[in-house]
């Protein structure tokens, strides 16, 4: 038995997550020792024999105990327990398709469960296992619309991690007439858009709740041998590679898992992801760490290059459009050096500053086609600026981009205070499965840190790739030395 780092479970008057684990053992899964004590908050009553806990909460590295319980519960709802309807929740269809298939296989290997049961549903979209009294459990891929209109008495959120406000607003209300109403969370460590999780998780960390469960198996916050440690592989010393806090924060490491198997995923995985999903730290927000990882940001510090050409220049506005932001970019050949050339009020002066920038320098000018600063595109061309426009997935690559030069080690960048306010403020939004920096669940103006992320990209990108620009064109006359920084970055 390994206790989660954090547990609070409310009083009750009697439990029968035995029952539950019974059903598990039917269908050969024999639930651990930390499985059953899930179960046993799941199933706990009060006296007048409603649910004790509301909600129910696990959280620990995937693999482990959370999927496993929760299916072993919603299993017993309905065929040990008549619940009516039990409603099963995933943040992607094919998620919430894998599990309805688990379950199919784990009843088809028992003759009386499979008896008990009409031939599963298995429309896209509308999969369920329906028993021949007519209890069922129907699985859904969350939306902000999804669920309007389902009933039921118990709901499992799989992937808690990445619900969303709106997803809760759209399926909570379905239990508001409910007598025995619950809701069942399962997730690992979260991201740093993880809000609803979030919530949840400080009011378990914190314990005391009348009406709620939770258990958060997750390694105490530990420091690497060496302060600049970046996580990468074979670093002697790093927290990712300590038995110790792998060990507890996997349960099921040396049963269901191997430490080889481990060690699989720590080749593998980008050390930031192996860190989050097994050792259970999550990534928060208002922090450089949480846009690229644990100490990466700040391993890039380094004083401003001389001499260097500039090669780019990014351009960004804030979500509002109250600031903009340009930020250029220069190649010497080992590394990118970033620096942040002007933030300010309004986008209007950008036109006019752009158009200084490519007169000078000759640079490469980039912005987001479907960004805040795109209405200045057309006055950017009237001005015969040379624009090099991204559609979604190159902002995507350029994204993806920037991240990789941080953690590799290959941007460097002064301490420029708007940039490090944008860093500590980011936050990274999932577009389907790659990333974006997201303005809305942001911090801070990350304008300057878009712009850099352009401009960066733009130099990273090999000699064949890149279509040189042409020479200066007429765009007015050639504006005073004092009004620009030096030719040289």
């Amino acid at each position: 038995m390994r206790e989660p780092r954090y547990k609070w479970v409310p009083e009750y008057k009697e439990t029968f997550g035995d029952l539950a684990a019974d059903v598990g053992e039917q269908l050969g899964m024999v639930m651990d020792a930390e499985q059953r004590m899930i179960l046993d908050a799941i199933f706990a009553e009060n006296e007048s024999g409603e649910p004790a806990c509301f909600s129910v909460t696990a959280i620990a590295p995937r693999q482990n105990l959370k999927t496993a319980t929760l299916e072993i519960a919603a299993l017993t709802d309905v065929f040990v327990l008549g619940e009516p309807l039990h409603a099963w929740t995933a943040h992607l269809f094919d998620t919430a398709r894998a599990t309805f298939e688990h379950m199919c296989q784990l009843i088809e290997g028992n003759d009386d469960f499979r008896k008990r049961c009409r031939k599963p549903r298995t429309a896209n979209g509308n999969e369920s296992i329906e028993l021949l009294s007519g209890e069922r459990i129907e699985f859904h891929a969350r939306s902000k619309g999804g669920g309007r209109g389902i009933t039921g008495d118990k709901i499992t959120w799989d992937e808690a991690l990445f619900l969303q406000p709106a997803e809760t607003g759209a399926l909570l209300p379905i239990l508001a007439t409910r007598k025995g109403a619950q809701v069942r969370y399962g997730s690992s460590a979260g991201f740093v858009n993880s809000a609803v999780l979030r919530r949840i998780r400080d009011r378990g960390r914190a314990g005391g709740h009348p009406r709620s469960a939770y258990f958060e198996w997750c390694a105490p916050v530990a420091e690497c041998e060496d302060p600049a440690c970046n996580h990468e592989l074979g670093v002697i010393g790093c927290v990712a590679d300590r038995l110790d806090l792998l060990t507890e924060a996997n349960p099921a490491l040396g049963r269901r898992i191997t430490m080889e198997r481990l060690k699989d995923f720590r080749d593998e995985m980008p050390p930031e992801e192996f860190i989050r999903e097994f050792l259970g730290w999550w990534d928060e927000p208002g922090t450089a760490d949480a846009a690229f990882g644990p100490g990466n940001w700040e391993a890039c510090a380094g004083d401003p290059p001389q001499g260097v050409p500039m090669g780019a220049i990014g351009l960004a506005a804030s979500m509002d459009q109250t600031h903009g932001a340009i930020t250029a970019a220069a190649h010497d050949g080992r590394v990118i050096h970033l620096k942040p050339l002007q933030h300010g009020p309004g986008t209007t002066w950008m036109v006019d500053r752009t158009v200084q920038l490519q007169t000078q320098h000759n640079v490469e000018v980039v912005i987001d086609k479907r960004g805040p600063a795109a209405p200045l595109i057309p006055h950017l061309e009237r001005a015969g600026v040379r624009l090099t426009i991204l559609d979604t997935a190159g902002v995507l690559d350029a994204c993806a981009s920037i991240l990789d030069l941080v953690r590799e080690r290959k941007i460097r960048h002064a301490t420029y205070p708007e940039l490090e306010i944008a860093v500590a403020g980011a936050v990274r939004r999932l577009v389907s499965d790659r990333w974006a920096w997201g303005r809305k669940v942001s911090t801070s103006d990350i304008s300057t840190l878009e712009a850099a992320t352009l401009a960066a990209h733009a130099v990273s990108l090999p000699p064949e790739v890149k279509v040189p620009p042409p020479p200066p064109t007429s765009l007015g006359s050639t504006p005073s030395s004092d009004s620009l920084m030096s030719t040289s970055f």
